[in-house]
């Protein structure tokens, strides 16, 4: 059975704020991106509504897009800032079928 990339968000975006971490950024590639809307529909992902700013969520984080593969989350614990990898436990499909050919 193969984890949802939500899943494994929201349970690491969880960890790190019981461990009294604040998490700053999320930057997520556009395949992520995509994932994401896959698997929560529309709402997965929203853009502020001040046209003033050029920002988008994932809940209550800010998300960013990022060129690199992957997701990574930026977290801090007061001035002291930290950027994690996102580790998925289990093969995403996308990625179990670019493995199988």
């Amino acid at each position: 059975m193969t984890t949802r990339l939500a899943d494994i968000l929201d349970a690491r975006l969880a960890e790190l704020q019981g461990e009294a971490y604040e998490v700053r950024r999320i930057f997520a590639s556009r395949a992520d991106i995509e994932q994401l809307f896959r698997e929560l529909g529309d709402a997965a992902i929203l853009l502020d509504c001040d046209p003033a700013q050029d920002k988008a969520w994932y809940g209550q984080y800010e998300l960013t897009p990022a060129d690199s593969e992957g997701t990574m989350i930026m977290y801090c614990r007061g001035d002291e800032c930290w950027i994690r990898e996102l580790v998925r436990t289990e093969q995403q499909p996308a990625e179990a079928l670019r493995a199988a050919s």
